[in-house]
């Protein structure tokens, strides 16, 4: 019994791989063959700004990997989890910080409070 199997790989046009392994057995005259053929490929274009994409081509370079595998895997993630694959919220400060930030803001309409034109005339008061 003679037994072969070849693997390889074919480019098309336009970006789409195709991936086929064929198997055939020689028993007299019977012949098997099994043809496998990856899912095709599309292209997806987006906007963003060019200090942002240099940045995260040097973080992939980092992991020694490129910027289309990291969207990639970022959409696979993004369909496994049926959703982002991180916690996206809004961050609110707490009940303190309101307080501080509404004394700031109360502090900075009072026209009786003293004003300095730098930080060494306030230094100067408070040292004083």
């Amino acid at each position: 019994m003679n037994i072969s199997s070849h693997r390889y790989r074919i480019f098309i046009l336009q970006n789409t791989v195709y991936s086929h392994t064929i198997t055939y057995k020689c028993n007299t005259n019977n012949i098997h063959i099994r043809y496998k053929s990856m899912p095709k490929t599309s292209s997806l274009s987006i906007r963003i700004d060019t200090e942002t994409k240099d940045k995260a081509e040097a973080v992939c370079k980092e992991l020694g990997t490129n910027l289309s595998n990291a969207v990639n895997i970022f959409l696979a993630s993004l369909v496994r989890c049926n959703g982002f694959p991180f916690e996206l919220r809004i961050e609110t400060p707490n009940d303190e910080t309101m307080q501080a930030m509404q004394e700031a803001r109360n502090i900075s309409r009072d026209t009786t409070v003293k004003r300095y034109k730098n930080a060494d005339s306030l230094m100067k008061d408070l040292l004083d």
